[in-house]
């Protein structure tokens, strides 16, 4: 059976809770009946230091497979939708795709999953919408979505917060976006759609997340690679864009 991303969170905090709770009452009564034993200089036989190295270890690495876990599912998402588009062919878009609101709805159940293990330091996520702007395209490429592309890995180990996770889960699906476009040739229409897509995400997804500059610098690369890859890049105008929002 397919690995249950709840269950390794469960297990990572599991591991927290015996390196911050267990690990130093148990290992200090160890300790106290038993370590006299031995000879004078040699090595401790329960040493609580390193035993509490490794369950720290071990649940950051079960915490990053489950963001991975996460993240792979809302990538595959993305570009199964992607190649079942027909981007050359598109008519004038109306609204955004099923994937875009799938994405959201996937954040949304990823998020209550987390809720009952993790939480989130106070204003740590930007629960409104000044901080999902798209940038005006100045200035050199932000070096952490470089980074982005040049690592399979490609973010820092999660902290174990809400925002944290989310954050990796919404990253990949954009990487995997992005990498998508990059792929395909797009239509005037087919670009639009990619445009309104892309304004939607980053007003939809940014309440979710630690770092939605990240997000909004990803959406923007997002934006040009469409455009490079449009056979007529005749941008939607704004206001359209706002109306077709507005009126979900």
């Amino acid at each position: 059976a397919p690995l249950s991303p709840a269950f390794v969170l469960v297990a990572s905090r599991l591991a927290v809770a015996m390196e911050t709770e267990a690990v130093p009452q148990v290992m200090a009564q160890l300790a106290s009946s038993f370590g006299s034993a031995g000879q004078p200089g040699d090595r401790p036989a329960f040493v609580p230091t390193e035993v509490a190295r490794l369950l720290r270890s071990a649940g950051a690495g079960l915490l990053q497979c489950y963001v991975n876990l996460h993240g792979a599912r809302a990538a595959s998402m993305v570009r199964t939708s992607f190649a079942a588009t027909p981007w050359r062919k598109m008519k004038e878009p109306r609204d955004v795709r099923l994937m875009v609101t799938m994405l959201e709805d996937e954040l949304h159940a990823i998020e209550a999953e987390a809720a009952q293990l993790l939480e989130d330091p106070p204003g740590s996520r930007a629960r409104a919408g000044g901080e999902a702007e798209a940038s005006d395209g100045a200035g050199a490429i932000d070096p952490r979505v470089a980074a982005v592309f040049r690592s399979g890995d490609m973010l820092a180990a999660p902290k174990p917060t809400l925002g944290s996770v989310l954050t990796g889960v919404a990253v990949r699906a954009v990487k995997a976006l992005v990498e998508q476009i990059r792929l395909h040739t797009v239509g005037r229409a087919g670009y639009q759609q990619l445009q309104l897509d892309a304004h939607h995400l980053r007003l939809a997804l940014a309440p979710f997340l630690d770092d939605p500059a990240l997000l909004v610098a990803l959406l923007d690369v997002a934006d040009h690679a469409a455009a490079e890859r449009s056979e007529d890049p005749t941008p939607m105008d704004l206001s359209v864009i706002e109306r077709i929002l507005s009126a979900r």
